[in-house]
């Protein structure tokens, strides 16, 4: 009984640890590197988004500020695609 018990332990780690890192490894990278990335992108996000706001109230500024970061943002992600081979499609979220 402890046998089986080990075993199912030792399953759990292994279906947890494929869960932190098949798609990072996908992406060839390690979990860590993944992490700094999304976290990169989301900050680029978050400024594009006050950018965005800041342009909806005074629309006579930053007229261009948040769609040519937005455009870096697509370079990016197209050139890690490239490099990487790995190609995500919207996973349903409706993006």
């Amino acid at each position: 009984m402890e046998d089986q018990r080990v075993m199912t332990t030792n399953s759990l780690k292994d279906v947890i640890y494929a869960a932190f890192t098949e798609h990072p490894r996908q992406a060839g990278e390690t979990y860590w590197q993944h992490f700094r990335f999304t976290i990169g992108m989301a900050s680029r996000l978050g400024i594009i988004s006050i950018l965005l706001i800041a342009h909806g109230i005074l629309p006579f500024t930053l007229t261009h500020a948040a769609s040519y970061r937005l455009q870096k943002c697509q370079r990016i992600l197209a050139d890690r695609a490239a490099r990487t081979g790995f190609y995500e499609i919207s996973d349903g979220f409706g993006i």
